[in-house]
């Protein structure tokens, strides 16, 4: 147990098993880790179109979560605008039963912007605030029309637009800032101009997840290198690759 236990609040707007994506499993891992390590934690997340809380249970056991209201669409702002605000608005609701000492957020879809803004003019003096870089709409829309030369960027469409911006205002904003790896900071860093202290911790694995089945193998001290995501350049693959050669050739 720590020498302080502490209450800590993670934003997200995916919940595995509901929804499977990098953040979501980051961030189930993340929670398992932190309550091994005596810490209270909690999650407040969007909430899923087929939720159980049963099939919640199993995976998460008596963590609580907490679920932002779905806001209503709007023609503008656009919807992670307008999401946002609600992620606000259910914090200060929440606040007194949670009492966060810790509320960690991702920088992708920019969730958790009005509590950044709020935090930074002293609204929430008792809690910090700690943004993981995941990778910004920004880098993914980048890496994804690459190689289309000749075509209108989505990069220019208002709602597009207004999304990139949110996500790099909680870069600014946000008072700590960890990374997924040195690679991903630095090419932020660049692009926004700016020299801010990232930690760089690598993303978990979540073994209940990713757990190869037992069986038979060539050899019991054969190395086993294990690849979570899509097979594109968005993820790295060909850093991955690269780095897989490199080393073949030092052996």
């Amino acid at each position: 147990m720590p020498d302080t236990p502490k209450r800590i609040l993670i934003v997200t707007g995916e919940l595995v098993p509901f929804h499977y994506g990098g953040i979501g499993t980051q961030f189930k891992s993340l929670a398992e880790l932190l309550r091994r390590h005596g810490h209270h934690v909690s999650f407040l997340s969007r909430k899923p179109e087929k939720y159980d809380a049963d099939v919640y249970r199993a995976h998460y056991g008596d963590t609580p979560v907490f679920f932002v209201d779905q806001p209503p669409a709007y023609d503008w702002p656009p919807d992670p605008f307008v999401y946002a605000a609600e992620v606000a608005r259910r914090f200060d609701i929440i606040r007194d039963q949670v009492r966060p000492d810790l509320v960690i957020c991702a920088d992708f879809y920019a969730e958790g912007l009005f509590l950044l803004l709020r935090a930074g003019s002293g609204t929430y003096q008792d809690t910090e605030f700690l943004l993981t870089t995941q990778g910004m709409n920004y880098e993914v829309i980048s890496v994804r029309e690459g190689g289309v030369t000749g075509a209108p960027s989505i990069m220019n469409f208002p709602h597009i637009r207004m999304l990139l911006a949110m996500e790099d205002l909680c870069v600014h904003l946000a008072p700590r800032i960890v990374s997924c790896s040195s690679v991903t900071w630095r090419e932020i860093e660049q692009r926004l101009g700016i020299d801010k202290p990232a930690r760089v911790i690598p993303n978990l694995v979540d073994p209940g997840l990713f757990s190869p089945k037992e069986g038979p193998r060539e050899s019991p001290r054969e190395p086993l290198i294990l690849f979570v995501g899509r097979l594109d350049r968005m993820k790295g693959t060909d850093l991955l690759l690269k780095a897989y050669f490199e080393i073949a050739e030092r052996m």
